[in-house]
């Protein structure tokens, strides 16, 4: 945008208004007043606050000027989307209830919405692209370092592109109706990112984040407000066919139809054409389903072009011929296998594999990673009830194969489980606590090896250091 423009208003919003409306010819004031307007006569005026709380920011009268307000700029981001019918999907039980939610839901067709208490009770998946905005515009920082959202763009089987793992952040857009580059400097975009760059992380489900990192003291000052032509990472996920039905994935066995297998090439004929297989650092396949399973998958790897390719694989296909794939192309190649046991017992329960051809493959891996064929080898463990006396045994597993690293994962629930055995298979007590054997069990000096990785426990050990080590004394 080549149109001058100056922002009025607070030091911290300024910036984030200018960077969801995509301005970057801009300056900013803290205040207009008859002493510094006149050098601003040729600028769009944006004060960054609603119409009616502008006096204090604005002393001066603004009819011969060009000024915009908080309120204006809702309309534009809601303006390409004003034929859509804006509703809050959830229905509550009360009859006054649900007559308050449909009165709401038509006042906000007609008028933006500014309440903060009503706009952080809405399920962001409901909120119109202002009332999004506003959600991060004015949440407050918290105590998290974590850069996901900015820099990695996940593709799901539904098409959406998301900046973090599907259902712990709202999506850019679809990749089944828009380009990538499209979505990824699309408004919507933009904001996503905000949640992050203002270090909110408002639009986040932090109950089921593995990234978030928590420091003592918050730095207030905005990150870098600029979006990268193309992201860092493209994680793709598009295609959930499995050789494998574990429980904490999928309840049955899963193959991609012709027509889903069509869909699925088309989003990636889409990735191809505006060059998210060669511009960004790294390509990961596959975050869903299995990589030498896929039909989608094993005609996508020919196409990538980027210096590093990360494998996710549960170690069943993954042997010399369809390393072939690989050998030899790329610069840097990490590999994470997922096994979730140390035992063909507990495998064949969780996973129903071939326990012993995963072993067979995994001393084939171990050999490229010494031969450094692979650059990076890495153990992966959903951590259950039925599988968390393994742990241990599983680290000297490992080390048997030469993995860089052990990571241990929480177990999410996926709608496989229904609540009550989710709630004892996951061994977390109310979101908050481990369950007390298990908080025991990770005492063992072997956990702190610098190779095993506990960070999805961080929180829930901490919280049970507390509770338990208190009783203790």
């Amino acid at each position: 945008m080549n149109e001058k423009i100056l922002l009025v208003g607070d030091k911290r919003i300024c910036p984030q208004v200018a960077y969801v409306m995509d301005w970057q010819n801009y300056a900013m004031v803290e205040q207009l007043t008859s002493t510094n307007v006149a050098q601003y006569r040729d600028y769009k005026i944006v004060v960054c606050t609603f119409k009616r709380k502008s006096k204090n920011l604005v002393k001066i009268k603004t009819k011969t000027l060009k000024v915009i307000y908080l309120d204006d700029v809702c309309r534009l981001l809601d303006r390409p989307n004003a034929g859509r019918k804006v509703i809050i999907s959830q229905r509550p039980r009360r009859l006054l209830k649900r007559l308050a939610v449909k009165l709401l839901n038509y006042w906000r067709q007609k008028h933006v919405l500014r309440n903060q208490w009503l706009i952080n009770h809405i399920p962001s998946k409901d909120l119109r692209l202002s009332e999004l905005f506003l959600k991060v515009l004015y949440s407050p920082p918290l105590n998290i370092e974590c850069n996901k959202i900015e820099n990695v763009c996940h593709i799901f089987y539904n098409g959406d592109v998301c900046g973090c793992a599907s259902g712990w952040v709202e999506p850019f857009g679809n990749l089944k109706q828009d380009n990538p580059q499209k979505i990824l400097h699309s408004p919507r975009a933009r904001i996503v990112k905000l949640s992050s760059l203002n270090r909110s992380f408002c639009l986040c489900n932090r109950q089921l984040c593995l990234n978030a990192k928590y420091v003592p003291q918050v730095d207030s000052t905005l990150k870098n407000m600029l979006t990268p032509e193309y992201p860092t990472e493209v994680i793709i996920a598009t295609d959930r066919s499995c050789n494998l039905r574990c429980p904490s994935c999928r309840k049955h066995y899963y193959q991609a139809d012709v027509y889903e297998q069509n869909v699925i090439a088309e989003m990636s004929q889409k990735l191809i054409a505006d060059g998210w297989l060669k511009k960004p650092r790294s390509v990961t396949v596959a975050g869903q389903g299995e990589v030498f399973f896929s039909k989608n998958y094993r005609d996508l790897l020919p196409q990538i072009q980027t210096n590093e390719i990360h494998i996710l694989s549960n170690g069943i296909l993954f042997n010399r011929d369809n390393w072939a794939l690989l050998a030899d192309r790329f610069k840097t190649v990490h590999a994470e296998i997922s096994l979730d046991a140390a035992t063909s017992t507990t495998y064949q329960k969780l996973r129903g594999g071939d326990f012993a051809k995963v072993l067979q493959n995994l001393q084939f891996i171990s050999d490229l990673r010494q031969a450094g064929k692979i650059n990076q080898l890495q153990l992966n463990f959903v951590v259950q009830r039925t599988n968390y006396r393994e742990m241990a045994e599983f680290i000297e597993l490992g080390k048997q194969f030469h993995a860089d690293g052990i990571y241990f994962l929480h177990l999410n629930n996926w709608d496989t489980f229904d609540a009550a055995t989710y709630a004892r298979q996951c061994l977390i007590i109310d979101h908050k606590y481990l369950d007390r054997d298990f908080y025991e069990y990770l005492q063992k000096p072997i956990f702190h090896d610098p190779m095993v990785d506990l960070k999805a426990f961080a929180p829930y050990l901490a919280n049970s250091a507390k509770r338990y080590d208190k009783k203790r004394r």
